[in-house]
């Protein structure tokens, strides 16, 4: 097998990739579907998805519902250009957003997913999410898994990024690139890296702790 289409999940799912690409030689794309829509848009070598000519996506604001500004984040709304199953603005609970837009506002190709609606935290008005930190493992030379901790101290926003390196790795070389690659993303700076042992299997990418 040379080439795989694969179903997207969430999780470290760029990285299971790059590494299903690395250890077998296979060349993997995918496709971003719901249960309710079906197909709803797909790769084609460029930046994100395309989206399906049926189907009119929409980036929202998950409380209003109303169509947000183009490059900011929101929730996926689609419409199926479908008589045998009409699905008229459905929210799909995944966030995203616009990197290509047609002339009525709708999107014309559309980001990874960012996440799932309410996953995110807010840090210094900027929102972060999951997907950011699967962008820094994937970036970052040796690195096996990452998390981030927002908090709050003395009036300020702060956000600490946790990354499990491989034995050996160049923590030098590994803290450079996950500043840049979170940055990058993100649109904020990481207030500080540090490496650690390990982390829970099941631990999230990203924890708001300027509630606790």
């Amino acid at each position: 097998m040379k080439t795989a289409f694969l179903g997207g999940e969430m999780g470290d799912w760029m990285a299971k990739r790059r590494r299903i690409e690395a250890d077998y030689g296979v060349s993997t794309w995918a496709a971003y579907a719901t249960a309710d829509l079906g197909l709803v848009a797909y790769e084609d070598g460029g930046d994100g998805y395309v989206v399906h000519p049926d189907r009119v996506v929409q980036i929202c604001d998950p409380v209003r519902g109303d169509q947000l500004p183009h490059g900011e984040t929101g929730e996926v709304v689609v419409t199926a250009r479908d008589a045998t199953w009409p699905m008229i603005r459905f929210g799909t609970g995944d966030s995203a957003l616009a990197l290509e837009r047609n002339q009525d506002g709708s999107v014309r190709r559309l980001s990874a997913l960012q996440g799932r609606v309410g996953a995110a935290v807010k840090v210094r008005e900027i929102f972060v999410y999951p997907r950011v930190i699967e962008e820094v493992v994937i970036a970052t030379p040796g690195a096996i898994a990452a998390q981030a901790v927002a908090t709050r101290e003395n009036d300020r926003d702060l956000i600490r990024i946790s990354i499990v390196l491989q034995e050996g790795a160049d923590r030098i070389a590994a803290e450079a690139a996950a500043k840049e690659a979170f940055q990058r993303h993100a649109r904020i700076r990481a207030d500080e890296i540090i490496f650690i042992d390990a982390l829970p299997e099941d631990a999230p990418l990203i924890v708001n702790g300027k509630d606790i």
